[in-house]
C-alpha cells in the first residue's frame, strides 16, 4: 500500500489535478462490502520481453 499512498499524496498535492477533478481527493482499494477486500489494490504481474518482472 506504500506505493498507492505515495501516489495518492502526490495527486492530492498537485494543484493542476485539484483544478481538473476538484477537492477533496480520496482513494480506495477494490470496491466491495468486505473491508479487507476493499483495502486490497487490484494489480497484475507479468514478465516483459527482457525478462523483467512488471506490476500494473
Amino acid at each position: 500500500y506504500k506505493i498507492f499512498g505515495k501516489a495518492l499524496k502526490r495527486i492530492q498535492n498537485d494543484s493542476q489535478v485539484k483544478v481538473r477533478i476538484g477537492s477533496p481527493i480520496t482513494g480506495y482499494g477494490q470496491e466491495s462490502r468486505n473491508r479487507a477486500a476493499r483495502q486490497r489494490i487490484q494489480h497484475r504481474t507479468w514478465t516483459d520481453e527482457d525478462r523483467v518482472e512488471r506490476v500494473e
